[in-house]
């Protein structure tokens, strides 16, 4: 069963920062938290999930608010 604190942690992680990267991004989830991290810092970045957009593969960058 997951910690508390690890669902907190997921649930605060939603405020939109933008894009990283080529369109299409072709690299994975943990390539795109890097490029966000990279762009963004971290904090605020606390995910980045690559995520199709009319059947295009882009990684958006999320934070914590």
């Amino acid at each position: 069963m997951a910690s508390t604190e690890i669902l907190k942690s997921d649930a605060a992680c939603f405020a939109f920062l933008g894009e990283c990267g080529s369109v299409p991004f072709t690299g994975s989830n943990a390539d795109c938290k890097a490029c966000c991290e990279a762009k963004f810092g971290n904090p605020p970045v606390c995910a980045g999930r690559v995520e199709l957009e009319g059947g295009v593969p882009h990684c958006h960058c999320y934070g914590s608010s």
